[in-house]
C-alpha cells in the first residue's frame, strides 16, 4: 500500500466540474471572449489552469478583478458534493496507516467548507490550496515529510498531476471521473488509470507489490 497518498481536489473529491465551467464562462464574459461548450470545456482543460485560459486569451493576467470574479461565481453553486464513496475510501486509506494529503488550485473559501460538509475535516495531514505550480507544491510536501518516492502518489484528473509526479518522481493515478477526457490523460502516461472507486482501492492496496 502506498505510504503516501497526494490527492486532487475538485473532479477527484469534489464533484464540481460544472459549477467551475460556468464560474470561467463568467470570466470569459466580462472579458468579451465567446464562451465554450462544457464538452469542449472538458477536451481543452489544462493545468497549470492559466495554460487553458491562455489557449482562448494569449495575453490574460489573473487579476484581482477576474478573481473576484471568479469567487463571487463559484459561491453560486452547491459546490459541497463529494463523488460517492470518495470519502470513505480516503478514511480507509488513512485508518490503514498511510499519511494523506491535498494539493488544489481552489481558493481557501471553498476547501474549508467542503472539508466539513464531507467530514473530513482533521483527516488530511495537510492541505495546500490556491496551487497554481503543484510541481513545487509536491516537492515541498516531499521533503517536509521525507516521503519515499516509490512510497507516495499523486492523484489527480488532470494533466498537472501528472506531469509533477513525472517531474518529482513520485507514481501517478490518474481517476476518470474528473475534469479532463480519458483520451488526454492518457497521452501524458500516468502510472495507473483508475475508472472507478474499486479500480483505485485495488492499486493503492497493491502497490506494495508492484512498486
Amino acid at each position: 500500500m502506498f505510504k503516501n497518498i497526494v490527492f486532487d481536489w475538485s473532479g477527484v473529491i469534489n464533484d464540481n466540474a460544472y459549477a467551475v465551467y460556468q464560474s470561467v464562462m463568467a470570466i470569459f464574459d466580462f472579458l468579451k471572449v465567446e464562451q465554450v461548450s462544457f464538452e469542449e470545456f472538458k477536451r481543452e482543460w489544462r493545468q497549470p489552469y492559466m495554460d487553458f485560459y491562455h489557449k482562448y486569451i494569449p495575453n490574460m493576467d489573473l487579476t484581482q478583478e477576474l478573481k473576484d470574479i471568479y469567487l463571487k461565481n463559484i459561491l453560486k453553486y452547491d459546490q459541497n458534493k463529494s463523488f460517492s464513496g470518495i470519502v470513505d475510501l480516503i478514511k480507509k486509506f488513512k485508518d490503514n496507516g498511510s499519511k494523506v494529503f491535498v494539493i488544489t488550485s481552489d481558493l481557501p473559501e471553498t476547501i474549508a467548507n467542503q472539508l466539513k460538509a464531507f467530514g473530513l475535516e482533521g483527516i488530511f495531514d495537510e492541505v495546500v490550496v490556491e496551487s497554481h505550480n503543484k510541481t513545487s507544491d509536491l516537492e515541498s510536501l516531499v521533503k517536509k515529510y521525507q516521503m519515499k518516492l516509490n512510497e507516495t502518489v499523486f492523484i489527480g484528473d488532470s494533466n498537472h498531476e501528472i506531469e509533477s509526479g513525472q517531474k518529482i518522481g513520485t507514481k501517478t493515478i490518474s481517476v476518470t471521473w474528473g475534469f479532463c477526457l480519458e483520451e488526454t490523460l492518457k497521452s501524458y502516461n500516468p502510472d495507473y488509470m483508475a475508472h472507478n472507486l474499486t479500480e483505485l482501492e485495488n492499486i493503492i492496496l497493491k502497490s506494495a507489490s508492484i512498486n
